[in-house]
């Protein structure tokens, strides 16, 4: 690599840093710059669209959009369900805490029971997995020994 071409890819680097976050992910995956929202119809810069690592893309609704549809299904009859739904299951865990509380010697006792039969699976659990593990190694071998000789 000559110096003309270090430089370049030194002021590459510069100019990726200085974006953000979103920015730098949109531009090392190939996205386009702006995008058209679903629900405006508006084009808008990437980084004004969340991003859904588990599927490596952006959503389709701008922030501003997603926030709006969001306050009107709290307001909604199912949001408000949900909302009473997750209040109440706070007052339980709430109880639960309570009685944790209260029955901490019954946690231990009952941990010391249940530890041996616990150890004693994992170790079967365990070996069962050595083996399949074994059993692939060996036949990659096998198929890279096809492919080398």
């Amino acid at each position: 690599m000559n110096q003309k071409e270090k430089m370049w890819l030194k002021k590459l680097k510069e100019k990726i840093l200085k974006k953000s976050k979103e920015e730098r992910l949109a531009y090392l995956m190939g996205f386009p710059k702006t995008k058209v929202c679903t629900k405006c119809n508006k084009r808008k810069n990437i980084t004004e669209y969340y991003f859904l690592p588990s599927r490596m893309v952006y959503r389709s609704a701008c922030k501003s959009c997603c926030k709006e549809s969001s306050k009107e299904w709290y307001k909604s009859e199912n949001g408000r369900k949900y909302k009473k739904d997750y209040t109440e299951q706070g007052k339980s865990n709430a109880a639960f805490k309570k009685w944790r509380g209260k029955n901490k010697a019954n946690k231990a006792e009952h941990r010391k029971r249940n530890l041996k039969s616990y150890r004693k699976r994992e170790k079967e659990n365990i070996k069962a997995r050595i083996l399949k593990c074994e059993a692939k190694i060996k036949k990659w071998k096998c198929w890279l020994m096809e492919i080398d000789g």
